[in-house]
């Protein structure tokens, strides 16, 4: 709820302008937060993939050099 701005004054304002500065700062935590999950699960699936392949080479050099 935004109070009627003629009975607030210029503390009003400032007040406004102080929140609108938090909001922002809020947005910017939740959008960086968002971005190291994503990363960090980027990174878990990148090492999965990793392990994945190479489990998979070390199988066929196995198959390769035993068969």
């Amino acid at each position: 709820m935004i109070p009627d701005v003629k009975h607030m004054g210029r503390r009003g304002r400032i007040q406004r302008e102080d929140d609108k500065a938090s909001a922002t700062a809020v947005a910017v935590v939740v959008v960086v937060v968002v971005v190291v999950v994503v990363a960090a699960a980027a990174a878990a699936v990148a090492v999965v993939v990793v392990l994945v392949v190479v489990v998979l080479v070390v199988v066929v050099v196995v198959v390769v050099v035993f068969y």
